[in-house]
């Protein structure tokens, strides 16, 4: 009987150090630069794209939003966000090669350290969308002018937009056709392509170097709700060019846009405009020096969702100069949910307000 068991404990030991191997080499993490990853991960050049993560990050469990995406000096970086760090944000530039990269099974896997911080993080399984990708488009124009203080001026534009490829997301097609109008890459670019050209020519005569640049990202996710956020620049001349940030949000298990202006989600009107611009106030009060006038008299711009609240946000020159950017606060959910219309936002503000309190129990 001794020898029975002794043989059956061998074999386990054997067993389990075989799957263990097994588990170690499907999650092996290796140094790649930026044309190895895309290699590694499929994706063309023209292409960018975003894993929702869940890991560790100094030691405790959270998620992450990992874009993998270009800077202004067109370097591959990893640009990894985390939100319940009040989204703190860091990039890597792949080149690098400080970060490590495997797969669980078909599942992403990350790990490196920021600043001294080591961080673990797996594409999260559990989610139901946990991968988009954005898909880019450009163009550019040398028009020569014959002018003796300028010979020539550029037309440059470029533009992406989300899609979502191979997921078992019930209404994927629906979602992407409400946030870019195509069910695939090729029907996508096309789309992009001809927008560029179509904004080009009614752009009319162009007398100074002209740029157009508009990216998109995950602002937001969770199982109900996608917030694709949207960052414009535009330059036609003069000293700089300016920026805009807006965001569009969609309902992930119907595939549908949802209100997403603060016209169509909040409740405000002349009758209590007053009151809300003293509550933006209150949470302004810090940055007060950084404005032209306080109290402020101007409605925000946009809003962007959170873990904890609603973030409204001013873009440049609304309410300060160029040089202090665009200008944003955070009002918790608590405070903020009085001001909402009924609808999915409502649904989601609440829900957060209920997960949070069974949490703290």
């Amino acid at each position: 009987l001794y020898l029975s068991l002794q043989k059956e404990f061998d074999l386990k030991k054997i067993l389990l150090f075989f799957v263990s191997i097994v588990l170690l080499s499907a999650t092996s993490l290796q140094k790649f630069d930026s044309k190895s990853f895309r290699e590694f991960v499929q994706l063309k050049n023209d292409m960018g794209v975003f894993y929702l993560l869940y890991g560790k990050y100094d030691g405790i469990e959270q998620k992450a939003y990992l874009h993998i995406t270009k800077d202004y000096d067109k370097q591959e970086i990893a640009s990894i966000t985390l939100p319940q760090r009040n989204y703190e944000n860091f990039n890597i530039i792949l080149d690098s090669k400080t970060l490590g990269f495997g797969l669980d099974g078909e599942m992403l896997v990350i790990s490196g350290n920021n600043d001294g911080i080591d961080f673990n993080f797996t594409q999260d399984s559990n989610a139901k969308l946990n991968k988009i990708y954005f898909i880019e488009s450009n163009i550019l124009k040398t028009i020569k002018l014959g002018d003796k203080f300028k010979d020539k001026v550029t037309y440059q534009a470029m533009i992406t937009k989300p899609i979502i490829l191979n997921s078992v997301l019930k209404n994927a097609n629906t979602l992407n056709k409400s946030m870019s109008n195509a069910l695939d890459i090729e029907e996508l670019k096309e789309n992009l392509d001809s927008k560029l050209k179509d904004d080009m020519n009614a752009y009319g005569k162009i007398k100074f170097d002209v740029e157009f640049f508009s990216t998109g990202s995950v602002g937001y996710i969770d199982d109900n709700i996608l917030e694709i956020d949207t960052v414009s620049y535009s330059y036609t001349g003069g000293a700089h060019g300016s920026n805009l940030k807006s965001m569009e949000l969609y309902d992930i298990n119907s595939g549908e846009k949802i209100p997403s202006t603060l016209e169509e989600v909040f409740n405000i009107n002349d009758e209590n405009k007053d009151e809300f611009l003293a509550l933006l106030s209150v949470y302004l009060k810090p940055q007060k020096e950084r404005l032209y006038m306080f109290p402020i008299d101007t409605l925000p711009n946009s809003f962007f969702l959170s873990e904890d609240g609603i973030i409204f946000m001013w873009n440049e020159y609304e309410i300060a100069p160029y040089a202090s950017g665009m200008i944003t606060t955070k009002i918790g959910f608590n405070e903020i949910k009085k001001w909402i219309k009924d609808g999915v936002i409502s649904d989601y503000i609440n829900k957060r307000i209920n997960d949070t309190r069974s949490n703290n129990k």
